[in-house]
């Protein structure tokens, strides 16, 4: 099954999923916009992807960054999530040699985080426990030192610090500065990761 990542007002993508829909062939739908996005969940050390809570094993991937934007006042923010949705996604795919997609080797993978961490655990080096998530649980219920960070990249969230969400789909993982807090953020609707801390040496 083909998974469809990119913008709901894409038109581009739009004409895509209404070919599928007009053959009758299924795909797994993962288009993001103004509102009632679907979830994503990535599991690094499983090696898990999850849409709307249930397991995907697409055999192929059509995915754009999203430039279409919706109208909003807040096209920092928009433009925000819609590049850490796609680094997401992206760092995903591009990790799996046997999901089928363009420009595999296109060179933003060199800085996509997801696809550094899973290429190097597929190397035998040990990462430590990341999940990356749309709606990500409050750090402060995990055991241990825990902080956030959008997945493309950006300041950590730290434990107490009350901040807007900017929209940015960030990871969330144990550290030695603390926890983070996500629940803070109930608007938030951009992927955030949380990765269990390494203690220093």
């Amino acid at each position: 099954m083909i998974l469809i990542f990119g913008g709901r007002h894409d038109p581009n993508i739009g004409v895509l999923t209404d070919r599928l829909v007009a053959r009758d062939i299924p795909f797994i739908d993962l288009r993001i916009g103004p509102d009632a996005n679907p979830r994503l969940r990535i599991d690094l050390v499983r090696r898990r992807l999850e849409v709307d809570g249930d397991p995907v094993s697409p055999a192929g991937c059509f995915l754009r960054h999203d430039v279409f934007l919706y109208p909003t006042e807040d096209v920092v923010g928009a433009s925000a999530a819609a590049l850490n949705w796609y680094q997401a996604v992206r760092g995903w795919v591009v990790s799996q040699p046997w999901i089928r997609v363009f420009n595999r080797l296109y060179p933003l993978r060199e800085t996509n985080k997801i696809g550094n961490m899973l290429d190097a655990s597929a190397c035998g080096l040990g990462i430590p426990p990341t999940v990356i998530d749309s709606h990500p649980v409050d750090p402060q219920s995990l055991p241990g030192p825990h902080s956030q960070k959008p997945v493309a990249g950006g300041r950590i969230h730290r434990a107490g610090r009350r901040e807007p969400c900017d929209g940015r789909i960030s990871s969330v993982h144990p550290a030695t500065a603390g926890p983070a807090r996500n629940a803070d953020l109930p608007h938030c609707d951009a992927a955030a990761g949380v990765q269990a801390g390494i203690a220093r040496p």
